[in-house]
């Protein structure tokens, strides 16, 4: 849904420019703006009743008035274009019907198909079942979660007990190799439900220069 969402910022962002270009070309001069160039300087004229007039330095304005209003003319046939675009993408762009297709069948049907999509929930639910080793540099903490976790200190228990009680699938100290010989392991790794996005929490990590060199 993510890429949804962009979409529809887009599309309020045009919308909002082209109303502005509409209400700047609807002030914009009249005439018509022609150009030449002598001896390495550009000279303007507006074309009005088939006659032309040089429009002098002093009144150079004109001249980009008449070049903004052309160039937010023809900047609104694109925009008009892609607003439309984007309009009917969102409308037609539905990627939880594909998820959902799986969830709908019969678990006898269920059990011989490996899905192609799944939704972000069987997928939050597969993230947390992985498996890893945990960390031996140091014993195992003497506080619990209320998922009946292991933790090092009160801090630790405070930050799983909050991203338990509001849905946000986590693993504590899972290693991160950095490079073939160094591995570290932040306390949380969290993973958001709705964009897939996952990221490392380390709380008030105790960090050595030695530490930095280790992993750069």
């Amino acid at each position: 849904m993510e890429l949804l969402e962009k979409a529809k910022k887009q599309l309020v962002l045009l919308i909002q420019i082209e109303q502005t270009i509409r209400l700047q070309t609807k002030d914009a001069p009249k005439g018509t703006l022609r150009l030449s160039k002598s001896n390495g300087t550009y000279q303007y004229y507006t074309i009005k009743n088939d006659k032309r007039h040089y429009i002098r330095k002093k009144d150079t304005e004109i001249a980009q008035a008449l070049a903004q209003r052309d160039y937010n003319k023809k900047l609104q046939t694109f925009l008009r274009s892609n607003i439309q675009a984007l309009k009917l993408f969102a409308k037609h762009y539905t990627p939880q019907k594909c998820a959902a297709l799986f969830q709908k069948l019969p678990a006898a049907r269920k059990v011989l198909i490996k899905p192609a999509f799944v939704d972000n929930e069987t997928y939050a639910k597969q993230w947390q079942a992985q498996k890893y080793e945990p960390s031996r540099d140091f014993p195992i903490g003497n506080y619990f979660t209320t998922r009946g976790e292991h933790v090092r200190s009160k801090s630790e228990v405070i930050i799983a007990n909050i991203l338990n009680t509001h849905g946000i699938p986590y693993h504590y100290e899972v290693p991160v190799k950095i490079n073939s010989s160094y591995t570290f392991h932040p306390d949380f790794w969290c993973l958001n439900k709705r964009t897939r996005q996952e990221f490392y929490w380390e709380h008030c990590g105790k960090w050595t220069t030695r530490n930095i060199q280790q992993i750069l």
